[in-house]
């Protein structure tokens, strides 16, 4: 792939699978390298893809639409319009619910599969959502709110439109980061100040444990079998954390 600017890399869960966006485009790739298809230029620049848990599908997000693809075909299979500044994407991993974190302080959810009227908003955050994350059950999805964490509850597969989201405590710095471990509703939480933070929304709104680094946190992957916690932060530091939980 030649562009001037890679904007995100993403392995599929199965590892078989690569995406890469550049601009307006996505490639996708065997993950040796080897180049499957290039995507139709989006009417916008791509703001964040995601896969679907099983790997056969994925989505891609500009500033008015939402588009599903599957591995084998650059014909994408669905259109969700939409016109706003979205940031960034999540499927659930029940595959029951997309979402999407806004400029303008709101996340969109969309109920899969799509009839129109099946989609709804949570408003009220306090500046950009960039950050999301679901547990892997799809019982609740995470998502910053400047220094607070906002997290909705998706119990049995239903939306949680009436109920009152679980707000995790912090400290009084913005929330950078966060994300889910792999197998248990343990969430680690990376702020502006260098703390990573780690919480269980069914246990409390109290942090479980919590280290301090050196930088801003800009970035948490949580190795396979939920041992450690790789941390990257602003001035160049990788820190691997294990889980303190």
């Amino acid at each position: 792939m030649n562009a001037d600017w890679i904007e995100k890399v993403l392995y599929s869960p199965n590892g078989l699978w690569l995406l890469v966006v550049a601009g307006n485009q996505f490639s996708l790739f065997k993950a040796d390298g080897s180049l499957v298809y290039n995507s139709i230029t989006h009417e916008s620049t791509i703001s964040d893809i995601c896969w679907r848990a099983d790997s056969q599908q994925f989505s891609s997000a500009c500033y008015s639409a939402v588009r599903f693809f599957n591995v084998y075909s650059a014909i994408e299979i669905d259109t969700l319009l939409w016109k706003n500044s979205m940031l960034s994407i999540s499927w659930s991993p029940n595959f029951k619910f997309l979402c999407s974190g806004t400029q303008d302080s709101r996340i969109h959810f969309w109920q899969l599969p799509y009839k129109k009227g099946n989609d709804f908003e949570m408003s009220g955050y306090r500046g950009k959502v960039r950050n999301l994350s679901w547990d892997s059950e799809s019982n609740f999805m995470a998502s910053n709110c400047w220094n607070e964490v906002i997290v909705w509850p998706f119990h049995k597969g239903k939306a949680p439109k009436g109920k009152k989201p679980i707000i995790l405590s912090h400290s009084t710095e913005r929330v950078t980061t966060l994300n889910f471990q792999n197998f248990s509703t343990v969430l680690a939480v990376g702020n502006k100040a260098g703390m990573v933070c780690f919480y269980d929304p069914t246990t409390g709104d109290d942090y479980l444990a919590a280290v301090q680094l050196n930088g801003e946190i800009t970035s948490l992957y949580w190795a396979p079998n939920d041992t450690y916690l790789s941390v990257g932060t602003a001035n160049g530091f990788l820190y691997i954390v294990k889980d303190l939980s």
